[in-house]
C-alpha cells in the first residue's frame, strides 16, 4: 500500500513539473514570436556559418541592427540542446566554422581576437536568458 502512495506522490510531482515546463515553453514561444513577428523591415539574414574574419567583421555591424539581431537570435533559439553548454556548442557550430573559431578566444589574449565583446556572443547567449 505504501508503494502505491509513493507512486501517486511521484505522479503528482511529475504532473506539476510538466505543467511548469509547458508554461516555460509557452513563454519562450511568446518571446520568440515577438522577435520573429517584428514589423520592421526584415533586413537581410546573415549567411551562416561565418567562414572568415572578414565575414565576422562584416556581420558585427549587421547584428547591431534590431531586425538582423532578432532574426539571428530566433534562428539560434531553435537550435536547442539538452543543456545550456550543449546548446551553446551547437549554436557556435552553426554560427562559424572551426577555422574561424580558432581565431578567437574569450579575452583576446595572444594573437587571437576577443569574443567576449562581440555582438555575435550576445546573440548566442540571448536564447539562454529567455
Amino acid at each position: 500500500m505504501t508503494v502505491l502512495v509513493s507512486i501517486r506522490e511521484d505522479v503528482k510531482a511529475a504532473r506539476k513539473e510538466i505543467l511548469k515546463i509547458q508554461k516555460d515553453i509557452e513563454e519562450i514561444k511568446e518571446h520568440i514570436g515577438t522577435h520573429h513577428d517584428n514589423k520592421e523591415s526584415p533586413g537581410p539574414a546573415l549567411i551562416l556559418p561565418l567562414k572568415t574574419v572578414d565575414d565576422f567583421m562584416d556581420a558585427e555591424p549587421q547584428l547591431q541592427t534590431k531586425a538582423v539581431r532578432c532574426k539571428t537570435v530566433s534562428r539560434f533559439a531553435v537550435v536547442g540542446g539538452g543543456t545550456p553548454e550543449a546548446m551553446i556548442r551547437r549554436v557556435l557550430q552553426s554560427a562559424m566554422t572551426n577555422e574561424l573559431a580558432w581565431s578567437f578566444n574569450w579575452a583576446g589574449k595572444g594573437a587571437k581576437r576577443p569574443f567576449k565583446d562581440s555582438t555575435l556572443k550576445d546573440c548566442i547567449f540571448a536564447p539562454l536568458t529567455i
